[in-house]
């Protein structure tokens, strides 16, 4: 499950830095 967290957490800085999504790598911060 932490992978997945992490993944995510990756996951939404990259699209959040593109996509203006930070929020989302937030969530999982």
């Amino acid at each position: 499950i932490s992978k997945n967290i992490i993944k995510n957490f990756i996951s939404g800085i990259v699209f959040g830095y593109s996509n203006n999504y930070s929020i989302y790598g937030n969530t999982f911060n």
